[in-house]
């Protein structure tokens, strides 16, 4: 239990995020934070069982408040009590913030702003350089008159225990439904684009779950209404949606990326998520080599019930033995409406160790990290990395976490992000359930389009 008290209600709003991010998840006493502001100085108590600190400050700006209290946290706090991975920062984009202070400044004076400003330690700097040198060619060409498309498929064969996504188990009867609202929402959004999208993303859900021919006639509806995009990704996801059909379908329709995700190669694991079609997997894996698609993406989840470390560590050399183009590493996130939050599941293991190691291999490898997000509830020092081979990078991935162009979102549960010229952005909502997309999708189509329209007049 972590109890913070504060005479200014914004600020314990504020500390009880960063808190709940850097203290461990399982936590057996309890941790009180008292902290009281007042004009320019202040004072934050800290117990913790048997440690108990008192400090007092003082600051030249309120504004400035907030941020100072966390360092203050930070620094007065032994290095087990707390996660001190990123500094201060406890944001799902640490890039995006690293390139707004390397887009003006030298890589030496970067990382004393950050190391002085942010407390990071200078591993977690380095990494984020590498990031932002693979991106910066990429983000370089990119324009905020660009647009995407992202495609929420929400059908899966069965619901992982760790999955939060908005999904349903697959009803053959409810897909014609949605394809038919998908469709409207399709070619009416499309009067608005006379160029292709830069990218497209197909995902879930388990956009393979609803057979080669549904996802055929999805794929040909964007091909039809906006074109080509230089990217367009397509999430299989699950060993028992394959088949040599479906593979050819996307090969066939030009489809540049696909994703393959074992998520770990331990049947018995994945047996006990709920997840089937493993022992599959790699005859699968070895048809879509055999088509040569451009780009194969491999998710492999770190932290998952009843994973060791040497378990983990022989997923991710099985992963690097098969040699796809891209491999993505997730720290399993507990969120809310997954199975295992529900039931109260705790990871207190320390990854980072496993992530230092799969770094290390990766990079032995030939491959680069280039895109990098967080999460809350991730397991300790957890982080979700993108690796690639040199000009295989995901542009989509990119794209959405370094909020740089337009996605527009279609189908069930699908989020719209639309920028201006200042790269500010405001966002709409698809409806979460499928009744309700079905039903409204005029409302969705009109709320749509009322933002596309206004672009430039945004703020």
């Amino acid at each position: 239990m972590i109890n913070v008290n504060a005479n200014d209600k914004k600020i314990e709003k504020s500390l009880k995020d960063f808190v709940k991010f850097k203290f461990p998840h399982n936590i057996s006493e309890e941790i009180f934070l008292s902290i009281e502001v007042f004009d320019n100085k202040g004072s934050i108590l800290i117990k913790w069982g048997s440690f108990e600190k008192n400090i007092s400050f003082s600051f030249k700006d309120f504004s400035e408040c907030n941020h100072f209290l966390k360092r203050e946290i930070l620094k007065n706090l032994p290095n087990e009590f707390i996660d001190k991975s990123f500094g201060t920062l406890i944001g799902v984009r640490p890039s995006k913030l690293y390139a707004k202070i390397r887009d003006k400044n030298s890589r030496e004076i970067s990382k004393k702003i950050l190391k002085r400003d942010y407390l990071m330690p200078e591993n977690d700097i380095d990494f984020l350089e590498e990031i932002y040198v693979n991106q910066k060619n990429l983000l370089d060409a990119s324009t905020y008159k660009n647009y995407n498309i992202y495609i929420h498929i929400p059908f899966c064969p069965s619901r992982c225990t760790y999955c939060s996504f908005p999904s349903l188990t697959i009803d053959f009867e409810k897909v014609p439904g949605f394809i038919r609202a998908l469709e409207k929402e399709l070619r009416e959004i499309s009067k608005y684009y006379k160029k292709p999208p830069h990218t497209v993303y197909i995902g879930g859900g388990t956009p393979s779950a609803i057979g080669p021919e549904n996802l055929a006639y999805i794929i040909d509806l964007v091909l039809e209404n906006y074109g080509m995009p230089e990217e367009f990704t397509v999430e299989c996801g699950r060993a028992d949606t394959f088949s040599l059909e479906l593979l050819k379908t996307l090969k066939d329709r030009g489809i540049s990326r696909i994703s393959l995700n074992p998520q770990t190669f331990n049947e018995e694991i994945l047996k006990d998520l709920n997840r089937y079609g493993g022992a599959d997997f790699l005859k699968y894996y070895n048809m879509a080599k055999s088509l040569d698609f451009r780009v194969i993406n491999m998710d492999l989840i770190i932290g998952l019930p009843g994973e060791n470390k040497k378990s983990i560590i022989s997923s991710i050399n099985r992963a690097v033995d098969l040699d796809p183009e891209n491999i993505t590493l997730h720290s399993l996130a507990l969120k809310k409406g997954s199975r295992l939050f529900e039931s109260a599941y705790i990871n207190d293991k320390d990854y980072s160790e496993i992530l230092s190691y799969a770094k290390n291999l990766l990079a032995e490898n030939s491959y680069k990290v280039y895109y990098m997000y967080r999460q809350k509830r991730m397991t300790l020092n957890g982080e979700n990395i993108g690796y690639g081979k040199d000009k295989t990078f995901c542009l989509y991935n990119i794209l959405i976490m370094e909020e740089m162009e337009d996605i527009l979102a279609f189908g069930m549960a699908a989020s719209t992000k639309i920028l201006n010229k200042n790269f500010k952005f405001k966002k709409c909502f698809n409806y979460k359930n499928l009744a309700d997309y079905e039903n409204r999708i005029n409302d969705i189509i009109l709320e749509k389009s009322k933002l596309i329209e206004k672009k430039e007049e945004l703020f």
